[in-house]
């Protein structure tokens, strides 16, 4: 009997340990931002759209990480514009170890342009040469070699954060490190990549789309699915996972049919970095209901209305210009043509091919004479649903009109989640409701 009771309390600790390693959280954060948007004089590099400011908002959020550990919080460094030159941006990375504690949390945060030559990543620094990469720019290695010495010497926990074009890249420097630090104690690497090696990282004019919904995630507790203390590594990716890409489209107009400029992210971690490591701090009362991302996918958006009619939307139609409906937090402005921030009209003309067979294809020519094609297949269901659908999404549209002449199709209803996300944006008035008003070609 006393075997048994022994066994008994010895499963009860094991699952005691289990949950308290589930909401074991990263603490003592030391972070380090660099970010460029302004360059050398001289230089024909030109700045994104300003990353600086998601150096400073996740600089100063994950800085904020320590309220709870009884320690004042650290002042982060930072290195922004002249500041962040090749040398000054290696020195400060040299210089981590006699600023760390042993076993802290080091976060990197790396904001700006990014490049790649020969299957090696760059931070595109104040200074950079784009005709001498090798030579003016970070590279990947030189980074992973310092965040190497670092993990060594105090045994500490990085998340590097880049929010950089192609930043999966350095997953060919990174990959010696996740495997090489597997015991919990060694301590180990985290890698958010805003993107993959191949793709551009997305941004609104006050910053970038993955810093963006990665706060999202973190701060305003998004990705927050379990009732735990933390968000974890997991929770982190799977949000990403399913929110960057839909947060491209985001107060975005496309064409319909003509599929999107897509943005997946990348998160690795060592083997000694437990999934369920908690990166911040959550309220474990406040927990967001889980989606079925498939099952959302398949189905048209909340407020799609689709006129109940007999006509039939197969054949050829073109759209001489969209309208678009602007939203301000106080007034509601009419619909106009579709015009950028120079007041040029930014398409002019949309062709899209109805079938019988229930395919499409769609094309139109820009303000540059651009041509953008897109193919795919339809579904039209009288008083329900007309998507189109294609090899990596779907397009769905409130049909307000359909008869043998014109066929106007607008955007569902988009929500605006607060003024934070309408700042974030980079602009007071958000583009919604784009409305496409197709005449019927006859041949």
């Amino acid at each position: 009997m006393m075997r048994a009771w022994t066994l008994i309390s010895c499963l009860a600790l094991a699952v005691q340990g289990g949950r308290l390693a589930a909401e074991e959280r990263l603490r003592d954060f030391h972070v380090l931002g660099i970010g460029v948007y302004s360059y050398a004089p001289g230089s024909t590099i030109r700045a994104p759209a300003d990353p600086t400011s998601d150096v400073y908002q996740m600089t100063d959020y994950f800085a904020s990480q320590d309220f709870d550990s009884g320690k004042p919080k650290r002042e982060p460094r930072l290195l922004v514009n002249e500041k962040a030159t090749s040398k000054d941006i290696d020195r400060q990375l040299a210089d981590l170890p006699n600023w760390v504690g042993p076993r802290a949390t080091v976060v990197i945060i790396f904001s700006g342009h990014g490049t790649r030559l020969a299957g090696n990543w760059y931070f595109v620094s104040y200074d950079a040469d784009l005709a001498r990469i090798e030579d003016t720019c970070l590279s990947g290695q030189t980074l992973m070699r310092r965040v190497d010495a670092l993990i060594a010497q105090k045994q500490c926990r990085v998340l590097l954060v880049l929010c950089p074009c192609y930043a999966g890249q350095i997953l060919a420097a990174a990959e010696p490190l996740l495997d090489k630090y597997r015991d919990s104690d060694q301590g180990g690497l985290i890698l958010l990549a805003s993107c993959m090696p191949s793709q551009v990282s997305y941004g609104y004019r006050a910053g970038g789309r993955f810093s963006t919904v990665l706060l999202q995630g973190m701060k305003m507790m998004q990705a927050h699915v379990r009732p735990t203390s933390s968000v974890s590594i997991k929770e982190i990716r799977r949000f990403l996972r399913a929110e960057l890409p839909g947060h491209l489209r985001f107060g975005t107009w496309k064409a319909p049919g003509i599929e999107w400029h897509e943005q997946y992210s990348m998160t690795e971690c060592s083997l000694s970095i437990p999934e369920d490591l908690g990166l911040t701090w959550a309220d474990p009362k406040f927990v967001m209901p889980a989606k079925n991302w498939g099952d959302a996918a398949a189905a048209p958006p909340p407020g799609t209305k689709v006129v109940a009619t007999d006509a039939s939307p197969v054949g050829t139609w073109q759209c001489d210009h969209p309208l678009v409906k602007k939203f301000k937090p106080v007034t509601n402005e009419p619909e106009e043509y579709y015009r950028d921030e120079k007041g040029q009209l930014i398409v002019e003309k949309i062709f899209l091919q109805l079938n019988k067979d229930g395919t499409y294809e769609s094309g139109y020519l820009d303000y540059s004479g651009v041509k953008q094609m897109g193919a795919g297949s339809f579904r039209f269901r009288p008083g329900a649903e007309f998507s189109l659908i294609y090899e990596t999404g779907m397009d769905s549209y409130s049909v307000d009109k359909l008869d043998a002449n014109e066929m106007v199709l607008r955007v569902p209803n988009q929500i605006i989640v607060s003024a934070d996300l309408m700042a974030q944006v980079g602009s007071s008035t958000v583009y919604l409701d784009p409305v496409f008003k197709f005449v019927r070609i006859k041949k």
